[in-house]
């Protein structure tokens, strides 16, 4: 029995069709509800017949989407049809037979042209994309059908009408059309234009950077997440890179969805090509930077913190350094970047350019912004929060049982540029810790390391322009001790 009703499930569908003709729409909406509802009964959904399908199908091609009563009886329509196909092979297939797939989609552009209808256009988007989900999962045919009138254009237009809960089921029709073909994965990492329109934007990489900006930009992301962790772990990194080319951003938005998947456990991509391809990326990028001396690492060079903060290629260098870190964290992975001594000879060259930059290479006289012993809150809006820690960080995990990077760090003569990292510095949290643990790999076993350490000498104090901001100085006792002595009229009072 219907719920809510005298009505059983055979005689809604008669009665639905006695009020299809002619047209009577505030009653149609009550008995299309009370379907829906009682759709949730898997023995209500395997007793539809091909009469039932067909009269929703005719349903949707005979509503006015200006007419508000009429969609809303559209989207219970939907809604219905939506919830018929789920885990009812008869169904789908019946869905399919009558073409309902090619009516939801004329629909959806329509709608997707349409901004005028509000709330209710949202929610017949999203229910069309549940429809479309449910019409493939375990349906071949309806996979097929779906793929071939929704990509790349529909996939794309969707991803960016704004709509986070279409957006987000639209990322569901994807993963199942997807899901277990690498085919149409590899289609969405494609750079092939669409031949019928010679002004057409490239195609899969279009979707892929829409689907970027959309799990950027919202909250609604379930179904992108699951999306993206499917793509990342079957689609080598090489063929995403290349791809997102002409979009760093949504590249930096990926890197980082990586990041963050890898600190969650998941690890998927830590494969033997993605390791490589990301040391030649990584390699790459930082040749960029170091292009012009360096200039692009100075962040006065390009007018200013605010101007600076805006380069796309310093986005991107930032988050492959920080992924590179990531996947050194693992042995598996940490062998391979270890035979490539590029990578120790290119993160040694950006450290000691940075170092340069704030001082640290010989002295702290001249430090700029970039290192602070005050925290100001600011720190991480600089666009060169924490890069000098992650170089260290990278440094001191490549050094880690490795002689041969061990002993290039030394015939580089980069130990005290190592060393001369030891310090607070706001702008690079934790880099002192980090600093100690290169030191600590660059040392063990390598008795060559250790006496070259052994060998320093103190040479004095380095005169501290932060601290005589304060009034302050720091002198050496008889005792060998540092004193930080207080400027007052002129005098040093202890």
């Amino acid at each position: 029995v219907i719920p809510n009703m005298s009505a059983t499930w055979r005689d809604c569908f008669s009665d639905l069709r006695r009020k299809f003709q002619p047209l009577l729409w505030s009653e149609l909406h009550p008995i299309l509800e009370a379907l829906i509802r009682a759709s949730t009964d898997v023995s209500n959904r395997e007793s539809s017949n091909f009469d039932d399908v067909s009269l929703l199908s005719e349903l949707l091609s005979n509503t006015d989407i200006a007419d508000a009563n009429a969609a809303d009886a559209r989207l219970c329509a939907i809604k219905l049809m939506r919830n018929l196909c789920a885990g009812v092979p008869r169904n789908q297939r019946h869905f399919l037979q009558i073409g309902a797939p090619d009516k939801i989609v004329s629909l959806m552009r329509s709608l997707l042209n349409d901004h005028s209808l509000g709330w209710n256009r949202n929610q017949l988007l999203t229910a069309a994309l549940q429809f479309l989900g449910n019409l493939c999962t375990s349906f071949p045919e309806g996979q097929v059908a779906v793929w071939e009138l929704c990509y790349p254009r529909l996939f794309g237009s969707v991803m960016e009408c704004g709509v986070c809960e279409a957006a987000d089921v639209c990322c569901m029709v994807i993963h199942v059309c997807t899901l277990n073909n690498m085919e149409r994965r590899m289609q969405l990492c494609s750079l092939t234009m669409d031949s019928s329109d010679i002004m057409a934007t490239p195609t899969g990489n279009h979707v892929i950077a829409a689907i970027l900006h959309s799990m950027a930009s919202t909250t609604h992301s379930e179904w992108i997440i699951i999306l993206l962790e499917a793509l990342v772990q079957a689609v080598p990194l090489s063929h995403l890179y290349s791809c997102l080319e002409p979009h760093p951003q949504a590249l930096v938005t990926l890197i980082t969805f990586i990041c963050t998947r890898l600190t969650s456990g998941v690890c998927g991509v830590l494969t033997r090509e993605n390791t490589l391809f990301i040391a030649h990326h990584y390699n790459h990028v930082s040749s960029v930077m170091l292009d012009a001396g360096g200039e692009k690492l100075n962040p006065l060079h390009s007018g200013g913190e605010q101007d600076f903060s805006r380069c796309q290629e310093l986005s991107v260098f930032k988050s492959s350094l920080g992924l590179l870190c990531h996947f050194s964290s693992f042995e598996e992975c940490l062998v391979y970047l270890q035979c490539d001594l590029s990578v120790t000879e290119t993160t040694l060259a950006l450290l000691k350019h940075l170092a340069t930059l704030d001082g640290s290479v010989a002295s702290v006289k001249h430090r700029t912004k970039l290192s602070n012993v005050s925290p100001t809150g600011r720190e991480e809006k600089h666009p060169l929060f924490a890069v000098k820690t992650n170089l260290v960080r990278l440094v001191a995990n490549l050094c880690y049982q490795c002689p041969a990077v061990q002993m290039k760090v030394n015939e580089t003569e980069s130990i005290p540029l190592i060393l001369n990292q030891c310090n607070i510095d706001h702008y690079n949290p934790y880099i002192m810790q980090w600093t100690v643990f290169a030191v600590r790999n660059l040392c063990v076993d390598n008795p060559t390391n250790q006496a070259f350490i052994a060998r320093l000498e103190q040479q004095g104090v380095v005169e501290a322009a932060k601290l005589l901001e304060y009034g302050c100085v720091v002198a050496m006792g008889d005792d060998g001790k540092m004193k930080c002595l207080r400027t007052v009229c002129g005098t040093k009072n202890d």
